[in-house]
């Protein structure tokens, strides 16, 4: 059986200094089970680094690269349940209607010929679409 205050205090009493938490600049960590409705979160650090505010999870802040991954796992569920139809993760931008056109033929072109809807969530995935990377491409 489920004991929902078990496991909160499983989790404040797991060992922080193991973790090395001095190299822990701000971290949330929120552990959800919502059938069995348990919300739990762990706050470490500062919210700024100009203030002894603690972090909390009302927080904003950067979170670079790790877009990325979380990105990507959110597709693949959405996929695990069928949500891109028959041709799942070959499925164009442009069959998802997600963006306008005037979105899609500014995304990709090259030689004046648009191909932001023919660009699929496989080769985005993959990073196989032939978008540029703004950072590094000219």
């Amino acid at each position: 059986m489920f004991n929902p205050d078990k496991l909160k205090q499983s989790i404040e009493n797991f060992k922080y200094e193991e973790l090395n938490v001095d190299a822990i600049k701000n971290c949330i960590l929120e552990i959800s089970i919502p059938r069995l409705n348990f919300e739990h979160h762990i706050n470490l650090g500062q919210a700024r680094a100009d203030c002894e505010a603690p972090m909390t999870p009302t927080h904003q802040f950067h979170i670079a690269s790790i877009t990325k991954t979380i990105t990507a796992t959110l597709i693949l569920q959405l996929w695990e349940k069928g949500a891109f139809g028959s041709k799942g993760l070959d499925v164009s931008l442009g069959e998802l209607s997600v963006f306008t056109p005037e979105i899609l033929n500014r995304l990709h072109n090259k030689n004046n010929v648009a191909y932001g809807a023919d660009i699929t969530l496989r080769q985005l995935l993959t990073h196989t679409s032939g978008l540029k990377d703004p950072f590094s491409d000219d």
